[in-house]
């Protein structure tokens, strides 16, 4: 090997053709077999899954606190108008957009469902208000209405409050945050004790004494008692940022319902994704129509290489999903399993992959050294 010996398929296949080939395709073979690495991967994959669906609940929250038959729309014209603005542009982004037509507020809230690197979120937070700012025009097309104020929250579980308060403060203490130019970001917790209920957490800085609390008083004084959101309909099936197995277990979901189920099998087209992704009550985005095809291609991908889909024959553009089930529930149930655990496979592949070719190259870099 020579030039650069970076990890990548190229790189591989090219060793993989190689007098090294048979020793790289053992230790691939040995790598895949070690329960440590099998272990690893699982528990890695099962973390991410419950990090992804902690993170959707909160979103849902939001959701579902500004859904268009609570108390914050009906009674002071706050309304969910999208999850997730500018990720479509592949930017720094938050994961919920609020808006009051009325007085023209948006109301930018950021999720976190833990707090580990809290100085990394902080920053996170500010390039995200930057991008708004950068793209406030392109918003404003996309709702077809002028934004002529901005909030922005950070929207996190209760037992976090203190850890992301200190940290603001801190900055502002320190002088690292300029309140007149940047503003506060406003913290909302949700409160998990009785029943999920949405709440703005007051705080004063300490500094200048700038009481943290909504321009509007209305929206204050709901936020302050806590709004319940136990009653309000969740408006989304997914998001852009939701794990891919909740993403194709709802598209499966869909198109297996969609499909009379003969023999037990289950054909559709990217369209029939396409148009399932465009409807409001699958994702809340003001630019649905455009990021549907990007979900679909993505679902399509995936669960080919995963073998768990495969092209119809004699039948142009259809598709035919490779798990049987006598029930759609049966059906689900079977794909969730299979979509898992394949997957999980696929990662340790890489894994071991990636794994066999730095050990291989690096003992050849050793040897040559020396």
């Amino acid at each position: 090997m020579s030039g650069n010996d970076t990890f990548s398929e190229e790189n591989l296949q090219s060793l993989l053709n190689s007098k090294q080939g048979p020793l790289l395709r053992k230790k691939i073979s040995d790598l895949e077999m070690t329960q440590e690495i099998i272990d690893n991967e699982t528990s890695k994959y099962n973390d991410n899954y419950e990090i992804a669906s902690r993170h959707d609940s909160l979103i849902d929250i939001c959701a579902s606190t500004f859904g268009p038959e609570s108390q914050c729309a009906l009674d002071i014209g706050y309304y969910f108008v999208s999850s997730e603005p500018l990720a479509e542009l592949k930017v720094k982004n938050f994961d919920a957009f609020i808006y009051n037509p009325k007085t023209k507020t948006a109301i930018f809230v950021e999720c976190k469902s833990s707090i580990s690197r809290v100085g990394k979120i902080v920053n996170d937070l500010y390039e995200a208000k930057d991008q708004i700012y950068q793209h406030k025009s392109y918003l404003e097309e996309e709702i077809g209405d002028d934004i002529k104020s901005e909030e922005f929250v950070i929207c996190v579980p209760a037992e976090y409050i203190n850890r992301i308060a200190n940290e603001f403060e801190k900055r502002e203490s320190n002088g690292n945050i300029d309140i007149d130019k940047d503003g506060l970001f406003l913290i909302w917790q949700v409160n998990n004790l009785f029943e999920e209920s949405l709440q703005l957490f007051t705080r004063i800085s300490r500094e200048d004494k700038y009481y943290c609390q909504h321009n509007d008083r209305r929206l204050t004084r709901l936020l302050v008692d806590g709004c319940a959101t136990g009653n309000s309909e969740v408006l989304t099936k997914f998001y852009m940022s939701s794990h891919p197995l909740k993403r194709n277990v709802q598209i499966v979901t869909h198109i297996a319902k969609k499909c009379l189920l003969s023999d037990s099998i289950v054909e559709f087209t990217q369209k029939d994704i396409d148009d399932f992704c465009r409807l409001e009550s699958t994702i809340v985005h003001y630019a649905r129509d455009d990021i549907a095809p990007s979900i679909s291609n993505t679902f399509i991908q995936n669960n080919q290489k995963l073998g768990l889909i495969e092209p119809v024959e004699d039948k142009r553009d259809f598709f035919k999903l490779k798990i049987k089930g006598k029930t759609i529930e049966t059906l689900l149930k079977n794909y969730e399993k299979e979509y898992r655990e394949r997957d999980i496979r696929y990662n340790i592949n890489q894994m071991a992959k990636k794994k066999a070719y730095d050990e291989i190259t690096s003992s050849q870099s050793s040897l040559f050294n020396f």
